[in-house]
């Protein structure tokens, strides 16, 4: 079967069985979820309950939240990638997972508000974050030990581009959620947005913001969504943006030969159930996870995967609880 054949076939199939989930797997992972969350936890992203580093990067720094316990149950560090423009405070469902476990390396990419990065000429391309990711890791020397790298929804795009681009090595790959092209309409991307100033946009983000997610079910995703608005550095999105308008990863991850974990999360308006297993569908070392993760508990879900990652070397590979969860994709 030729390469074009191949890719059709992919494009047209159904995953529906693979994303079904037994629902006494699915409360055994609620189960677990539960056991391992605490009550209330402080604000780990934030001093002193973090360290913050500014890593230099190809046209400035960016922010790096480093927290540390001083008797973590882990044994190996996480370094995680967010989506776009989501700050660590919209996770702390996670963190009190987390919390005095585990040690984690929190990149706030560069079109985050966060970010010190010039402002004519810079290249806010998708390869660009997956190089700046790179000397994160290089910069915290952790090149020179095991660690996992994870990505959810636009930083599980960055952490795949990486590995394309032959520029992200981790003993450990996971992508949560992650997105094959930016979800903007690419009609807007390439006619309409590189004429509008940034003011503009940002006057208009603010009045649209509410109604951009109407009818939108999955309630916690769209408040999140709705922060992220809020938090925008205009000029950065807009670079963003721009730099993704072609972005399509399907069809190209057949050239990744790292084994890459790839997690289903919750589906809503920007996340589609069905693409997800298609990532690892196309990953020639790709496997797939379906946990039947709940929207409300998305973040905590994220947190005991993590943790549960960091309890074990690479050599392992899978923790002895996930097991179960691995779906069949042949």
């Amino acid at each position: 079967m030729n390469q074009k054949s191949k890719r059709n076939k992919k494009e047209t199939k159904g995953y529906s069985e693979i994303l079904e989930i037994n629902e006494e797997l699915k409360q055994n992972f609620r189960k677990r979820v539960a056991e391992f969350t605490q009550e209330s936890v402080p604000n780990l992203w934030e001093e002193p309950y973090c360290n913050i580093h500014w890593v230099p990067v190809d046209g400035g720094e960016i922010r790096v939240l480093h927290i540390k316990p001083e008797n973590p149950t882990s044994i190996r560090p996480i370094v995680l990638l967010s989506g776009w423009q989501a700050m660590a405070y919209l996770f702390e469902d996670m963190f009190k997972i987390f919390y005095n476990r585990v040690e984690i390396y929190f990149v706030e990419t560069r079109e985050k508000y966060s970010s010190k990065i010039k402002r004519r000429k810079t290249d806010f391309s998708v390869s660009q974050k997956a190089r700046d990711t790179q000397a994160v890791i290089e910069y915290f020397k952790l090149d020179k030990q095991d660690f996992v790298l994870f990505g959810t929804c636009w930083g599980a795009t960055i952490v795949l581009q990486g590995l394309l681009d032959g520029v992200l090595k981790a003993p450990t790959t996971i992508a949560f959620s992650p997105m094959y092209k930016l979800w903007l309409n690419k009609f807007l991307l390439k006619y309409i947005i590189p004429l509008i100033p940034s003011f503009i946009i940002a006057i208009i983000l603010k009045i649209v913001s509410y109604f951009l997610f109407i009818g939108e079910k999955a309630e916690i995703q769209k408040n999140r969504m709705l922060h992220v608005i809020r938090d925008a550095e205009v000029w950065k999105w807009k670079k963003t943006a721009l730099a993704a308008k072609n972005l399509n990863l399907f069809g190209k991850l057949s050239t990744i030969l790292e084994e890459v974990l790839v997690i289903s999360g919750t589906e809503d308006r920007v996340h589609k159930a069905n693409d997800i297993p298609r990532f690892a569908d196309e990953l020639p070392n790709g496997r797939f996870f379906n946990f039947g993760i709940d929207e409300y508990k998305r973040e905590a879900a994220m947190g005991l995967i993590l943790l549960e990652y960091s309890k074990i070397t690479f050599e392992q590979k899978v923790p002895n609880f996930f097991v179960e969860y691995e779906k069949d994709l042949q």
